[in-house]
């Protein structure tokens, strides 16, 4: 009986291949590895990327309109990342404003063998709108016919908010400057029309443009958004010693003012000081001003009530022509807050009172 031959299932490589093909292969084998771990590395590095960055990767097959999106592309649409997300989906969920800018965009990106790159708004399911740039480029057949078009999505929602708030800042200063300019110009005017004389005309210029650029301090300090009726009182009536309890007194509920109004409401309380020192309760040693406001109770909406009152000062007696101060403290305070301003020359001393809606000077709608 013949013996059965052996066969080993697994034959030694060494005899087939030689010492030096055992070598190579087991250095293909190392480099292999090698290149299938730092691959991973390189794709968990993509991916951390992506993700710290907000960046989805799509890719549309424009041949079936079928689109393959990354998770977080869908999270860049407002989607749930494990859920299908199509092309149909992508198109719906963009603004209905921003829509066919969007598809023109893509097709003269296709047709024109360009890259896409497009910024356009989102509607989330929920309602909020962000904002998405999205880049990308088509490949094509031989004969040109396009295949795919692939690219990035990008949520630049917070960087569209910094620009429009810096738009928006760009304006608020313009129209700042505007009215600062029309301001200076206006006193300018009025106060070398009714001043006796050059130096008159200087002396009074120099302090309402100091009143003018005080209140515009405040108004700085809280970011041109306004600024309290507290605020604008210590900081009109600085120059006139408002620190001095045994002057003045002040008292009042906290008011929120728009910007125009504070302005209005230093300009005006500048003019009133000025006439207390000249003619009035400052013009003696023992003159004082109270100032209160308070909030009146009406129909439909709620008034500020404001009042400057005079005594311990001189005699008062009515003027016999109306000067630019007063025209500013009863005609310009009184369209600028959308009420009424009257000054009362009562013998004791004068009285001033400024009425007028609360939401309109406080921008409450």
């Amino acid at each position: 009986m013949g013996q059965i031959p052996f066969h080993d299932p697994q034959p030694d490589i060494s005899s087939t291949l030689g010492l030096d093909g055992v070598v190579i292969l087991d250095r293909l084998v190392t480099e292999a590895k090698t290149h299938a771990v730092a691959l991973a590395m390189s794709e968990e590095r993509l991916r951390f990327t992506q993700e710290a960055g907000r960046i989805g990767s799509w890719t549309l097959d424009i041949a079936t309109m079928s689109l393959d999106a990354s998770e977080g592309c869908k999270a860049n649409f407002g989607r749930d990342p494990k859920a299908a997300f199509t092309y149909e989906a992508w198109i719906e969920g963009v603004h209905s404003d921003d829509r066919t800018r969007m598809k023109a965009a893509v097709s003269d990106a296709i047709a024109g063998q360009s890259h896409y790159d497009h910024e356009f708004r989102i509607t989330y399911p929920g309602g909020a709108v962000h904002w998405i740039h999205a880049r990308g480029r088509a490949s094509y057949q031989p004969d040109g016919t396009p295949l795919t078009i692939a690219g990035i999505s990008l949520d630049i929602t917070d960087r569209k908010r910094v620009e429009d708030h810096r738009d928006l800042l760009a304006k608020e200063l313009a129209h700042r400057v505007k009215n600062t300019l029309a301001t200076v110009q206006s006193i300018i005017r009025h106060t070398l029309r009714t001043s006796a004389s050059l130096e008159d005309a200087e002396a009074l210029l120099e302090s309402r443009i100091v009143a003018l650029a005080a209140a515009h301090e405040v108004l700085i300090r809280d970011t041109w958004e306004g600024a309290t009726l507290g605020d604008v009182v210590a900081v009109a009536l600085r120059p006139f010693g408002a620190e001095q309890a045994d002057r003045f007194t002040f008292d009042g509920p906290v008011v929120q003012l728009t910007s125009r109004v504070a302005l209005a409401f230093a300009m005006a309380l500048h003019e009133l000081a000025t006439n207390a020192v000249k003619y009035g309760a400052f013009s003696t040693d023992v003159g004082r001003v109270l100032l209160m406001w308070d909030i009146l109770d009406g129909v439909g909406s709620d008034r500020l009530r404001f009042r400057w009152q005079e005594t311990g000062g001189p005699p008062v007696l009515s003027p016999t022509r109306t000067g630019f101060g007063t025209r500013m403290i009863e005609r310009a305070l009184a369209v600028e807050i959308g009420g009424a301003a009257d000054i009362a020359y009562h013998p004791a001393g004068i009285h001033f009172t400024a009425v007028a809606p609360l939401h309109g000077i406080s921008g409450d709608v």
